[in-house]
């Protein structure tokens, strides 16, 4: 093929191999385009079969819960007729139910016992028994329905993950906890320090009624704490530093004043930990975002 440029006709020759490399180059970018098609495919179809998957064992959840709870009603009948022999029940069952294990057990006496979670069995055994544990401490003949009014999100189609159930419903308990003392705080930041372990007792429900009965906002406390990772001896720490902060620049201003009445003291301060101080006190100003005022400015000129 030839070409003209600035009136000279030249010639685009093939360099060796170069149709090959363009070719395989081509072949290379349709295997990928008909991966990518392939992918999305399998990707889609493999959903699909994993949704319906998620569907039967929740199905199977519901069943075997209802079960459990049935087992567990029959154990509790049988108790009453056990303690009339003069046995314990945790003797007479290891020795006569061997055939449950006996963390099963309990946990279907358990569920047997909670009649407020029978309409919730399309939860499962596990899920159940988390709703159960979370919600024991609260009063009323219907503890589960009264904070989540019979609605529950449940993706039957999902795969269950406990763990997470039980972070969802430990948050809707402590934020019913927190409304009951006149408390209202963001729902995130309750999950956040669920999720951190903390734990909303009456001690820390009356610690926080008393913050903000004392002007301060509670929420801004709770704030603090998931800053300092849902640790209270950590936070405290924290107020603590701040504390000495400020003890610790009153002393050092005195030292400053004294030091400034004798000049000759002045040539033998340190000098990096001097340059250390102002280089950190520069820090603070700057993440503080302290701005000084006119008057500041001045004296501090």
């Amino acid at each position: 093929m030839r070409k003209k440029k600035a009136g000279i006709e030249i010639s685009r020759f093939t360099l060796p191999g170069e149709k090959e490399l363009i070719s395989k180059e081509r072949a290379q970018s349709l295997a990928r385009e008909e991966a990518s098609v392939l992918i999305k495919e399998g990707v889609g179809a493999l959903r699909n079969i994993v949704s319906e998957h998620n569907l039967i064992v929740n199905k199977q959840g519901k069943e075997a819960a209802e079960r459990a709870i049935e087992i567990g009603t029959r154990a509790l009948e049988l108790r009453p007729a056990v303690k009339k022999l003069g046995v314990r029940w945790s003797t007479w069952a290891d020795e006569n139910l061997s055939f449950i294990g006996k963390r099963n057990l309990q946990k279907y006496v358990r569920l047997a016992r909670r009649k407020d979670c029978y309409p919730y069995t399309d939860l499962g055994i596990e899920r159940l028994d988390a709703l159960c544990a979370a919600t024991e401490a609260l009063e009323g003949e219907d503890p589960i329905g009264s904070i989540f009014k019979g609605n529950i999100p449940l993706n039957k189609r999902a795969e269950v993950d406990v763990g997470e159930f039980k972070v969802m419903v430990n948050t809707a308990v402590n934020n019913d906890k927190l409304q009951k003392k006149g408390l209202e705080v963001e729902l995130v930041l309750i999950e956040k320090l669920t999720r951190q372990g903390v734990r909303f007792d009456t001690s820390f429900l009356e610690k926080l009624v008393s913050i903000k009965e004392s002007g301060d906002d509670s929420e801004t406390f709770l704030q603090n704490l998931a800053m300092a990772g849902g640790k209270e001896e950590t936070l405290a720490t924290a107020e603590e530093r701040l504390r000495n902060f400020i003890t610790l620049a009153d002393k050092l201003t005195k030292a400053a004043d004294d030091i400034l009445k004798e000049p000759e003291q002045i040539s033998k301060i340190d000098r990096g930990a001097f340059v250390n101080l102002l280089r950190k006190l520069t820090e603070l100003q700057s993440a503080g975002n302290i701005v000084l005022n006119q008057d500041e400015a001045a004296n501090h000129v």
